[in-house]
């Protein structure tokens, strides 16, 4: 799981590479038992980059005002 920061593109040989900065989080994805909404803790974190082709489809996600290391993930059963 991840939050993207920055897209960048490197032109390399006359070919475009597109590139995207991203803040990983090193925890599992968790799902809370009352709500049934998955969630992973934002504490734990690295940057890095990836290939824009190698980026699943985005998901919906929230932050929680009450544990501000909380990440939602709003529509996580439709990745």
């Amino acid at each position: 799981m991840a939050q993207i920061r920055h897209f960048l593109v490197f032109e390399v040989a006359e070919k475009a590479i597109e590139v995207a900065i991203v803040t990983l989080f090193t925890t599992e994805v968790q799902t809370d038992e009352d709500c049934g909404l998955s969630w992973v803790d934002t504490s734990n974190k690295e940057n890095k980059a990836f290939l824009l082709e190698d980026i699943s489809r985005p998901l919906v996600t929230t932050t929680d005002d009450s544990a501000g290391h909380v990440l939602w993930l709003l529509n996580f059963d439709n990745v």
